[in-house]
């Protein structure tokens, strides 16, 4: 909803486009003295004209991040259908491996392919994480969780499916260092 307001001789309009407002002269905007009749007319042209009219790169941006986001709902909305229409059990992941490698011993190669990880210390899961390459994800020294006495299992799942698959197995666990007294950040704020 516009407005029109008098300054001095010269009527001014004011319109909304997306949320920001734009102010112009009347007699600028017509080349021409504009009567009380004409700034009308403006203010109902511009509050009805297109939006290609002010296309501009933050409206673009605008609509791009509305497209990713309607993808990402397309596919949360895509997996939760896949889950609760199977006829089976809607939280059906596969069961937790055992461990298989140990962290320190210098033939941990874990596949370049997205998946869930689980960290082991002394036959009990104290961590499940996530990564879009396993192998980045768990070199030896670039993860804050990462001990010489863990050992490591994991799970191949697609990227898309992957935050689902983390939070299923972070529910079921409960491992300590993903959120119990002894997490990771809990232990460097308390240091602080």
């Amino acid at each position: 909803m516009g407005m029109i307001w008098l300054r001095g001789k010269i009527y001014w309009i004011k319109y909304y486009r997306n949320g920001k407002p734009y102010q112009e002269s009347a007699n600028k905007a017509l080349g021409r003295k504009a009567s009380l009749q004409d700034t009308k007319t403006l203010l109902k042209s511009r509050e009805g004209a297109p939006v290609e009219e002010f296309n501009n790169s933050e409206f673009r941006e605008m609509q791009l991040k509305k497209e990713r986001l309607a993808a990402e709902l397309s596919q949360m909305q895509a997996h939760i259908y896949e889950c609760c229409s199977s006829g089976k059990n809607s939280l059906e992941y596969p069961e937790i491996p055992l461990p298989i490698k140990s962290l320190n011993s210098g033939e941990l190669q874990l596949p370049i392919e997205s998946g869930i990880y689980f960290l082991w210390k002394n036959n009990k899961i104290v961590y499940v994480g996530r990564a879009k390459n396993l192998q980045q994800r768990v070199k030896f020294g670039t993860h804050h969780v990462l001990r010489d006495d863990f050992m490591i299992s994991f799970l191949i799942f697609p990227v898309e499916k992957i935050q689902f698959a983390e939070s299923y197995y972070i529910g079921l666990l409960k491992p300590d260092m993903n959120f119990g007294t002894t997490a990771y950040h809990r232990n460097e704020c308390a240091a602080l």
